[in-house]
């Protein structure tokens, strides 16, 4: 449920790889007048995935980063008039976010399913879950000075400014230390700081970033990526030396 005004998402998805992604469905039953659905990134599947799929050990940073910009501009997402009973289904590895409740709907009420034609996949695993930042960091880290970690960064303050989300809540420690080293590494620390509603949250954050240099040493390898393990900086310092 959501009032006037509320509900408003950064772009994710529910599920992340291929097979996994594939084979699972969400399901949103509207339950109100007025509303608009989930807004989904208008592009084709096929087109969607060649951009998502360049292998990260092979193909050229350009193709990279221009698959993720695309994919994850907001100008390529639409959503559609939803009424009571409306029934909006997709695949959990399709990018999406829920839309705010429009002017003069008091509330919008939906309600959320989920299903899989396969057994052995369980259903709302932990860490599955994948927002825009998250492939933003896949596609522009660079343990190569000068670091390229800028677009990044942005994404972070882009998602809390607009009201969106707070990024860091949705990381885990390594990538949330990553996170903040990148924000202080561009003065973009104090800016997202401003939108951080919690004092004590904020303070946390401070004292963590103080352990950081402005330019700080190389990610451990095994750093995680959205969709793979697969480490795109080491390809990148292989290429250097």
């Amino acid at each position: 449920m959501a009032e006037e005004g509320v509900g408003l998402q950064e772009i994710h998805m529910d599920a992340c790889g291929g097979r996994l992604g594939e084979q699972r469905i969400t399901l949103l039953l509207y339950l109100s007048d007025g509303s608009r659905t989930t807004a989904v990134c208008r592009m084709n599947r096929k087109t969607r995935m060649n951009l998502l799929s360049a292998d990260p050990d092979t193909a050229p940073e350009e193709q990279l980063r221009r698959g993720v910009t695309e994919v994850f501009a907001y100008s390529n997402y639409e959503s559609f008039p939803a009424s009571f009973g409306d029934l909006f289904v997709f695949r959990q590895n399709l990018p999406h976010f829920g839309t705010a409740c429009p002017p003069g709907v008091s509330e919008r009420r939906l309600l959320f399913c989920e299903y899989t034609i396969r057994e052995d996949i369980q259903l709302r695993e932990k860490g599955n879950q994948k927002f825009r930042f998250n492939f933003f960091w896949s596609a522009f880290y660079s343990d190569i000075p000068p670091h390229s970690t800028l677009p990044y960064a942005q994404a972070l303050v882009d998602s809390i400014v607009s009201g969106r989300t707070q990024p860091l809540r949705h990381l885990y420690d390594k990538d949330k230390a990553e996170a903040i080293r990148s924000l202080k590494r561009h003065e973009l620390l104090v800016e997202y700081l401003k939108y951080v509603p919690d004092s004590v949250t904020r303070q946390e954050i401070k004292t963590q970033a103080r352990k950081y240099t402005t330019i700080p040493g190389p990610v451990p390898p095994d750093s995680p990526t959205p969709c793979s393990t697969t480490n795109h900086s080491t390809k990148r310092k292989r290429e250097a030396n």
